[in-house]
This record gives structure tokens, sequence and C-alpha cells, in this order.
């Protein structure tokens, strides 16, 4: 079974290698034989057709010719490498030809491809082409995840000069296919300045844009379009893009408000119960993130929250940007038997990073459901809000029930992440 976006089997331009994955083989340490440089010869020129598998062929190559050719290219590579068992190379090609051979319907290359690239892998295990056409593989499996964190963990181990822009392309396309648009245009970024744009890039970035929206200041946004939440153990990982902010929740918390209203991000989730003299109590955690006001500093967003009482200034626990600006005040009385209220606020601010979304994208199968291809319409994700953000994190509770409050308070500042 295999899965697919909507458009992406269109991309695909007859006559022309997009990907050009054959490229990254070095033939002069293949065996220098006739049938193994031929198989490579025509396995290249197989490579446009094949390098992806499409619903609808377009191709001037009819789909059974370039099955036959790959099947024998196939079969003359892996006679090839029951004489050459150790050849690192030649496993490399015959893993990457029976990808192609996948993408036409070859019978067995399912088992074949990542067998073949698993043994060049145990050769040289530092070699990233092995990672990255097994990466590549997986992505146009059932479980394009699988691939998607290769190519992360290929990512995070490489300066991105270092690898090809054939790797970018086929990163591109995972990351299409698992829905994780900002990774694209970060792809999409780094390939404008390695290589020549074709139409499969501008398609791409485009398709990148196209799964993100603006945020309109001017407007309300509902909870279900700004906020999501996702079980993360026992707890909750709630995220907003458009805030650029993930924080966990206890799952015994209760979510009081998750809101985006003209620019303004507000969340306040209610902790406990706590026993305190005249019943439970539940401690309040809010979160605000919004742009500067003029020429507001951080300073004079911190006092806003700092009317009521007398405040002091304080180490957080944990601070979720480089700086953090914090205080804890006492305000007497105003739970009565409960005691004085001792709120907790900490402030900081972070500025828009280059690719927005990058933190809190991680690669998604598609719906495990039915036979054959399935179509996947992934949603339109909110940009962050553009421009410098400054975030207050507060906790408001009574005297009585402080170490318990403060407890979660530091639970939450410690699970914040801003990007």
């Amino acid at each position: 079974m295999r899965a697919c976006l909507s458009a992406l089997p269109l991309l695909a331009v007859a006559g022309v290698p997009a990907l050009a994955d054959v490229a990254a083989v070095h033939r002069d340490r293949l065996p220098q034989t006739p049938p193994v440089l031929a198989a490579l010869d025509d396995a290249a020129a197989m490579e446009p057709y094949s390098d992806r598998w499409s619903n609808k062929w377009i191709f001037p190559v009819p789909k059974k010719d370039v099955a036959e050719h790959l099947r024998k290219d196939i079969t003359a590579l892996q006679a090839a490498v029951k004489d050459n068992p150790t050849n690192e190379e030649l496993l490399l090609v015959a893993g990457l030809v029976a990808h192609y051979g996948y993408n036409v319907d070859v019978e067995h290359t399912d088992e074949s491809a990542p067998q073949d690239l698993a043994a060049a892998g145990k050769l040289d295990p530092n070699d990233f082409r092995v990672s990255w056409f097994h990466a590549d593989f997986m992505c146009q499996t059932i479980k394009p995840s699988v691939g998607a964190k290769e190519f992360l963990s290929i990512e995070g181990s490489h300066a991105w000069r270092d690898l090809p822009a054939a790797f970018w392309r086929n990163y591109e396309h995972c990351a299409a296919v698992t829905n994780m648009p900002a990774h694209l245009l970060r792809a999409a970024g780094y390939l404008s300045q390695l290589a020549p744009s074709t139409d499969d890039d501008k398609f791409y970035e485009s398709l990148g844009h196209d799964r993100m929206t603006a945020v309109d200041l001017t407007r309300d946004y509902d909870t279900a379009s700004s906020w999501t939440g996702d079980r993360d153990g026992d707890d909750v990982a709630v995220t907003s893009t458009a805030c650029g902010v993930r924080f966990r929740a206890r799952s015994t918390w209760t979510p009081d408000r998750l809101e985006l209203q003209k620019g303004s991000c507000v969340a306040v989730f209610s902790t406990g119960p706590y026993k305190a003299p005249r019943g439970p109590l539940h401690p309040e955690i809010l979160l605000i993130a919004q742009r500067p006001e003029g020429s507001e500093t951080l300073a004079d967003f911190a006092q806003k929250f700092t009317k009521l009482g007398t405040f002091s200034p304080m180490t957080p626990a944990h601070c979720p940007a480089s700086h953090c600006l914090a205080m804890q005040g006492v305000q007497p009385g105003i739970y009565t038997k409960d005691g004085d209220g001792h709120p907790r606020i900490v402030v900081f601010e972070r500025d828009e990073p280059p690719n927005p979304g990058l933190l809190f994208e991680s690669p998604q199968d598609p719906p495990a459901q039915g036979q054959g291809t399935q179509v996947i319409r992934p949603n339109r994700m909110l940009e962050r809000i553009p421009g410098t953000l400054y975030y207050v994190i507060a906790l408001d509770t009574a005297s009585t029930i402080e170490q318990s409050a403060d407890n979660d308070f530091d639970f939450f500042l410690e699970h914040t992440q801003v990007e």
C-alpha cells in the first residue's frame, strides 16, 4: 500500500531528471564490468520516470517498458553482488535501482531495496548516502515518518551545504508527504542556493506556502484553529504555531481558556485541587503572548501584571528563553482564611526565527485505512505572528497551598518551548 498527497503524483515532467540520485554514485568504485556499468547507465536513463511512483503515467516511455528495463538492471546488479559481496558502492546502487523498480511495480523490490541498503550500511556505517537512499525509499511507503526521521537525523549531523541538491529535493518530497511545511520551506531555501530552480522546486515551495496561512491580527480565532493538544504520556502537549509556543499540561489540569484574539494569545489552566482551610483550591497558570505595543519594553510589559500587591525580584526555577524577568508578589488577605495571594510572574521575549514552525513540526504518517493509494489533504497551519513577541507566564495562588502551586508552576516553566 502506498501513501501520497493529492497533487504530488502530478509533479514529474517527462524527460526531466528532477532528483538525479544516481549522480551521487561513485562509478569508479563499482566493479568495472560491462553488465554493471551498463545497468548503472540504464538506471540513470530510467530515473526520470521511476524516481517517484505516479498514479497517472504521463511519460513518453510506457510504464511496462521502464519496468522491464529496471528488472533487467536489477538482475544484473544482483548477480554482481553475489560475486562482489563486499563492494559497498555496488550494494548502494543495487538498493537504489531496486527502489526505482519498486516505483514501477517490479516484483520483490519492496524487500530487496532495504536489504541491499542495509548491507551497504554495514560495510560503511559513515556513508550518509545509505541513510539518504533508505530514507527516500521509506518516504514512498506506508510509513513515511520513518524516512522523515532519517532525513532529520542526516540533516542534524551535516552542514547543509555539504549535502547535495538531490538530497534536499528528496527531503522536500518527504516533508511534503509527512506534512512538515516549515521543513519543506527551509529545504527550498537551501536548494535556491545550491542549484538552479526546477519546475518541481517551484511546485514544492508553493506547496509549502499553501499549507501555511498568515495570522490576521484583526480577527479572533477559535480554539480549534489556533491551538492543538496531543497526548504526551500522562500529560498533554499544547501547541500554537501562531503564538510560537508549546507547553505541557498535566492531564488533571482544566483548560479554562485557549484563545487567539487580534494577535494576542491567551492560555489559562486550573491545577489542583489542593486542600485549603475553606476547602479545595485550584491554582491558576496563565500564559499570554503578544507583540509589544509601540515602544513598549519588556519591563513595561511586566509591569502590567504587577499592579495588585507588592512585588520583588526572584530567580525562576526555569526560563524558557535566554533571559527572563521574574517577580514574586504578596497580595494581603485576598483569599481571606485561605491566606494571602502569592503570585509569580515570569516574562521573556523572542524574536521571529528564520524558519517559523520548525520547532513544533514532527513527521505524520497517513491514516492507516483501506487498501491501495491513500490521498491525503493536510490541514493548513497558522504561521507565527510576525516580529518580536513578549510572553508572560503567571501563577495565581493562595499562600496556604503555595508549595503545591509552585511545583505546578515550575513544571509548566520547565516544559514550555518558544521559538
